[in-house]
């Protein structure tokens, strides 16, 4: 079966000759939250947020594939859409719907 219509192909390759393929899901990278004021050229402050990544992965990590040498293939899907969250919220946009309306 080939790729559906929906569906991307996110591949790495590592930077030296690729030792294999590997079919792989995405790891999580997160940031630990460094939150930095700073002021730009005209004096106005702004807000840098950043920190040093870590990655949270396993061995069939696009992460990992690529560290150890491989091409590493993740299909996609393109609507992140949390379908289980749609079910679950409708009581909470049911009631927000009511206050709405006794409002207006």
């Amino acid at each position: 079966r080939g790729p559906s219509e929906r569906m991307l192909l996110n591949v790495n390759l590592p930077a030296a000759p690729a030792s294999g393929v590997r079919l792989t899901r995405l790891a999580r990278r997160v940031y630990e939250q460094v939150v930095v004021e700073r002021g730009d050229p005209r004096g106005r402050r702004y807000f840098w947020i950043g920190g040093e990544p870590r990655w949270e992965e396993g061995p069939d990590c696009d992460h990992a594939a690529i560290t150890a040498g491989m091409v590493s293939i993740t299909p996609l899907r393109l609507d992140l859409t949390d379908y289980g969250a749609l079910e679950e919220q409708a009581s909470v946009i049911a009631a927000l719907s009511r206050v709405l309306e006794s409002a207006g």
